[in-house]
């Protein structure tokens, strides 16, 4: 088992390794996912391998007490005890280990790897100006473009998004990811992105990380109209929408209050904040609704349950004071390919009166 493991972690390493160096270049070895899944496999068979440990370390335990307690014969738990039975309990839990370590590994990966898919979420908004009924929004979030990217992926979301012919696009952070000169035809890809109203682009965390100033003249040159604690107004027969845009929730300089201005008297106004901590700020200000990222849906359903006691804005719509706040799962993945309930995602975004 440990040989197993080891070789296997090795050959993920080397597969991960070698075809980063070769999508740089501009090729691909391999795909990505060969690595990922070999390095997924390992740590939950390692996981499942402490786990088993550490109930070989109980077992024994309740058995002695519940004999003592006259709950089990000393003879019945001695059987049980018995030499034989424990490798052949050991060897059960390895095939078990394994087993289980693969199918989560085959699932999670399929998930993280599935091109996104459109999610239509109504939005009611109280006393709606009729001219409005109906404003549609597509949200792009979390794409984190870098050079080991699926080839094809890019094209697939700007074609969907177009598809769906919005009224706004809202890029809502992380879009990219490192040296522009590695993934800089799929940047451009996102310049054929189409809406009558503006595309807008907020940064996220990772924006800074990449070099945020050279990212937000880039956005800037595809045609996108990036907000940094600033607004639009937005007009649709006599119905008025502001789109105010922060800067990324870790830079000091964040403000919706800067955001919003003067212009508090907009039918509707509408926060592009990449973190969702954003929106205590956000309802202070008098925002209707917040569209943000950031969380990827916590990528498995069990750390999103953890991952809100700290946040408890992590996937999908809330309402925090008068502030309504959609949390976008993400367009893309990070890192690692893998989700587990929280499958990735086009927002497509629709005012109502209700």
């Amino acid at each position: 088992m440990v040989l197993f493991v080891t070789l296997l972690m090795a050959v993920a390493i080397l597969v991960l390794f070698f075809n980063t160096i070769a999508c740089s270049l501009g090729y691909s070895l391999w795909p990505d996912w060969i690595g990922w899944g070999g390095l997924m496999i390992s740590a939950l068979v390692i996981g499942g391998k402490m786990t088993e440990a550490a109930f070989r370390e109980i077992v024994p335990v309740i058995f002695e007490k519940l004999s003592s307690y006259n709950i089990l014969s000393k003879s019945t738990a001695g059987a049980i005890l018995d030499t034989g039975q424990k490798k052949l309990f050991r060897n059960f839990i390895n095939i078990g280990i394994i087993v289980i370590s693969v199918s989560i590994a085959v699932s999670g990966i399929s998930e993280g790897l599935a091109p996104p898919q459109v999610k239509r979420v109504e939005i009611k908004i109280a006393g709606l100006h009729p001219d409005l009924e109906g404003f549609s929004i597509a949200q792009i979030s979390d794409l984190h473009l870098f050079q080991a990217l699926q080839r094809g992926l890019v094209p697939y979301i700007v074609d969907s998004v177009n598809d769906l012919s919005p009224d706004v696009i809202a890029l809502t952070g992380d879009i990219v990811e490192g040296d522009g000169s590695q993934i800089q035809r799929e940047v451009d890809k996102l310049a054929e992105l189409r809406a009558p109203h503006g595309i807008f682009f907020v940064t996220g965390n990772h924006e800074y990380l990449a070099g945020v100033e050279d990212w937000m003249n880039t956005m800037k040159r595809l045609g996108f109209i990036v907000l940094q604690n600033e607004h639009r107004l937005v007009t649709q027969g006599r119905g008025v929408l502001l789109f105010g845009g922060v800067d990324d929730y870790s830079s000091p300089a964040s403000s919706p209050a800067k955001a919003m201005g003067f212009h508090a008297d907009a039918d509707v106004k509408i926060l592009l904040a990449h973190q969702p901590d954003s929106v205590y700020e956000a309802a202070r200000a008098g925002f209707n609704l917040q569209l943000s990222g950031h969380t990827h849906g916590g990528l498995l359903s069990p750390v999103r349950w953890l991952a809100s006691f700290g946040s408890p804005f992590q996937s999908g719509l809330y309402t925090y004071e008068n502030t309504q706040i959609y949390v976008s799962n993400g367009t893309g993945y990070w890192g690692i390919p893998f989700r587990l309930g929280t499958p990735s995602e086009i927002s497509l975004l629709i005012l109502t009166g209700g």
